[in-house]
């Protein structure tokens, strides 16, 4: 498809308010990608809010995912180097992904206007190919908050006219640009420019908290061209590898059900302070630090996906923290033969019904594939009050048949932390 021809859909479909684009999102990037995902050794992978394309995953409630194949960042490199391997890593992969990230120029030199045409020229070639594609670029803002030298007035003028002349040509264009500065900038900083207090914790690249925002604004620029999510119900929508590949659970039956039951009574509560009841076939432990945990059940009369009406849900309501504390919600599953070398992740919506204060709570789930399986992991997440957030493992291949599949969702408090957290029935959807 040529540009004119991607840029007509793209126009066509928003002036009838449809959106001719799917979710997936693609991460083009430096650093501020490369912090989303790594390895904790081999072949544990783990996702990190850390760079934005992983809140906006989080907050969209899965309207758009981000993958750790898609994430494809690379510590330092400058627009000139993104651009050299944008065919390897992006066009000629595109049946991987919908959306690219163009996320680039921070580490360009930024000494004369020479510099800045030089960055704009190569942001503005990598969005064309990518629309040529018929895929949907979008531009990240070049030049993000920053308090490190050199940093002087010129560079934050070259910085400014790149950061302005990008804005105008994709408005120009009908490409979405996320200009993420109001929401992570100081504004009392001297000269301008420095992250917000908390936004960093290094000076340079976004946190947790610095990149939430980030995640919001790429929903807000996307909201337009990406499809809305339609979230299948796990009682009745099942897997099959022929008719449905892309089912939302695996279709199993009897003991080797992969998702939380309704009711309660069989469920195991062990470790200190620990009160309450759980699902069946679900346990939990108090592992780490000391705390109260009254567990309580929400549950319908079928064992419906998350985002259903009257979904089932695990409250978490905990007190008395006197020494950090964690929990961790886990169950799983025997392999069946027709599962075993399957590719999965672990899904389940987790909210903030009440907190003491913002940024009491964190959490981690991980997906255990089993005996010849790999895990997927997602760490260190940040919960902020009256919040609801899409919970997504990075992906696991399903091991032997036989083995155990065990799937988690870890509760961190910190010290004086109170409040409760509600979880959804956990989903094992196939990739």
């Amino acid at each position: 498809m040529g540009a004119a021809a991607a840029t007509g859909l793209a126009a066509k479909a928003v002036s009838r308010n449809e959106a001719p684009y799917g979710g997936r999102l693609l991460h083009l990037t430096d650093s501020f990608g490369a912090q989303q995902s790594g390895t904790t050794g081999a072949p544990e992978l783990y996702k990190a809010p850390a760079g934005g394309a992983v809140w906006a995953e989080q907050l969209s409630l899965g309207r758009l995912t981000f993958d750790i194949a898609n994430n494809k960042g690379v510590n330092g490199e400058t627009s000139a180097q993104i651009l050299a391997r944008l065919n390897s890593d992006a066009l000629s992969r595109k049946s991987a992904w919908d959306v690219c990230l163009i996320d680039a120029g921070r580490n360009d030199a930024a000494a004369s206007k020479a510099d800045g045409d030089a960055t704009i020229g190569n942001i503005q070639l990598m969005a064309s190919l990518v629309r040529k594609e018929g895929k949907l670029p979008c531009v990240m803002l070049p030049n993000p908050p920053r308090s490190f030298a050199p940093d002087g007035a010129a560079n934050r003028s070259v910085r400014g006219y790149v950061n302005q002349q990008l804005r105008q040509w994709c408005a120009a264009n009908n490409i979405p640009f996320v200009d993420y500065w109001r929401d992570c900038a100081d504004p009392t900083s001297s000269g301008g420019g420095a992250w917000a207090t908390g936004m960093s914790a290094d000076t340079l690249h976004p946190n947790s908290a610095g990149s939430r925002p980030i995640g919001l604004r790429v929903i807000d620029a996307l909201s337009p061209y990406v499809a809305g999510l339609s979230f299948s119900q796990a009682a009745w929508d099942g897997y099959d590898a022929t008719l449905s590949p892309k089912g939302n659970v695996i279709g199993l039956t009897g003991a080797n059900v992969p998702l939380v039951l309704p009711g309660g009574g069989n469920g195991t509560l062990s470790g200190t302070s620990l009160t309450g009841t759980i699902p069946q076939n679900t346990f939990m432990n108090l592992y780490s630090g000391t705390g109260a945990c009254a567990c309580t059940i929400t549950s319908p009369s079928a064992a419906a996906g998350y985002g259903a009406v009257g979904s089932g849900k695990v409250n978490f309501a905990v007190s008395s923290v006197t020494a950090a504390a964690g929990w961790e919600w886990y169950g799983g599953f025997t392999i069946p033969a027709a599962l075993a070398g399957q590719q999965v992740v672990v899904e389940m919506t987790a909210e903030i019904a009440s907190m003491s204060s913002a940024g009491a709570f964190t959490y981690g789930a991980y997906g255990r594939g089993g005996t010849g399986g790999s895990n997927g992991e997602f760490l260190n997440g940040v919960f902020l009050a009256n919040e609801k957030l899409l919970i997504r493992t990075a992906p696991s291949t399903v091991g032997n048949n036989g083995a155990f599949f065990q799937w988690a969702f870890g509760l961190f408090a910190a010290v004086g932390a109170s409040g409760t957290v509600s979880v959804s029935n956990p989903v094992i959807r196939p990739q």
